[in-house]
């Protein structure tokens, strides 16, 4: 019953990050444009299904960290990319539930039949 719950709150989450929205706005410090989430409570939502930190998950949406000679710098994101990396982490996420529900089916045939040959393959 947990198992089946986790499996819906990650397809919710799925779902969900699709209703995360990015506007752009000025950066006050460098004066780049830089994107904001819209609407916080999808955010919110999709942080909660996930049980990760809300201010995480933003950060991980809308900047990117780099190192070099031992420093870091933290790089804004543009409306466009934001976009794209909330695409991306919506699809990995898919990709990880569904290769995670093969493998448990897989198990599971192996376990009932012990023949190599019963493994289910898309």
């Amino acid at each position: 019953e947990d198992l089946q719950e986790n499996i819906f709150k990650v397809l919710a989450a799925i779902l969900h990050i699709g209703n995360i929205t990015f506007k752009q706005q000025n950066n006050m410090r460098t004066s780049e444009e830089c994107a904001i989430i819209s609407d916080r409570s999808a955010l919110d939502t999709v942080a909660k299904l996930l049980c990760v930190n809300p201010g995480l998950l933003k950060d991980a949406l809308t900047t990117k960290k780099s190192f070099a000679r031992g420093e870091q710098f933290i790089t804004h994101y543009k409306r466009v990319d934001a976009t794209a990396t909330r695409d991306t982490l919506a699809k990995a996420l898919y990709t990880y539930l569904f290769d995670w529900l093969l493998s448990h089916v897989n198990r599971g045939l192996v376990a009932d039949n012990r023949k190599s040959e019963n493994y289910l393959s898309i």
